[in-house]
């Protein structure tokens, strides 16, 4: 259920007031999806039918799975430290600050002198 799906990763149990780690390891489970998972649980119910182990089935959107080891060629970053280049943090915008004289430009040119274009059906021809 929803609860399994919030514990893919560790997570703050309100109820209990810890943290709580990954349900995988509690359960056992060689696979957890999560998010919609309609697409997940189709391909992986094909793919089960087929014969594929579902130990090597680890390439499927909104899947997790447990890994033994860190995967040659992958990095392990200190979550602490991804987002310390504040100079990479977008201002915020203020949602009530009225931008409507920036809007009163319009998207038209008044100088601009054209005609519309006239089609008369039963002519059969454009009057410029």
């Amino acid at each position: 259920g929803i609860e399994a799906s919030l514990r893919r990763i560790a997570q703050y149990d309100h109820w209990s007031q810890t943290i709580r780690r990954s349900i995988l390891p509690d359960s056992k489970a060689d696979l957890l999806l999560f998010g919609n998972a309609e697409r997940a649980v189709v391909e992986v119910a094909h793919r089960v039918a087929a014969g594929e182990d579902i130990k090597q089935i680890t390439d499927i959107r909104g899947t997790a799975y447990m890994r033994q080891g860190i995967p040659e060629g992958w990095t392990v970053l200190d979550s602490s430290e991804i987002d310390a280049d504040k100079s990479l943090v977008h201002p915020q915008t203020d949602p009530y600050a009225d931008t409507s004289a920036k809007d009163k430009q319009g998207c038209g040119d008044k100088n601009n002198q054209t005609k519309p274009s006239k089609i008369d059906p039963n002519q059969g021809a454009v009057q410029v």
